[in-house]
């Protein structure tokens, strides 16, 4: 199963067919004011209820890393690095590194 749980905790809160840029510019704005932490333990809890024994994940934080490490589930998580300006680049590279390295 793929779970995005930055992407499942923004849902209903985002219009739709506002295009890429907004949906971007939205879900930055959402994961700076939503508790991830908090939506993410619940989410694990929700899955492994449901009988889920493995997921793969899409992460450009680690913020997720600490319940994944701890779950019951096993998790496969494949860092993303997306950006829409080739003048920020390398810090994007830089902070995809980062997050691979927690």
């Amino acid at each position: 199963m793929h779970n995005a749980f930055g992407i499942i905790s923004s849902a209903g809160k985002i219009g739709k067919q506002k295009g890429l840029v907004n949906f971007i510019i939205n879900i930055n704005k959402l994961r700076n004011n939503n508790n991830s932490h908090s939506f993410a333990q619940k989410a694990d809890d929700e899955m492994l209820r449901n009988g889920i024994v493995a997921v793969y994940d899409i992460a450009n934080t680690s913020d997720s890393f600490r319940i994944k490490t701890s779950s019951r589930i096993k998790y496969f998580t494949f860092i993303e690095i997306f950006g829409i300006q080739n003048k920020e680049a390398e810090e994007k590279l830089r902070s995809g590194i980062e997050c691979y390295q927690n």
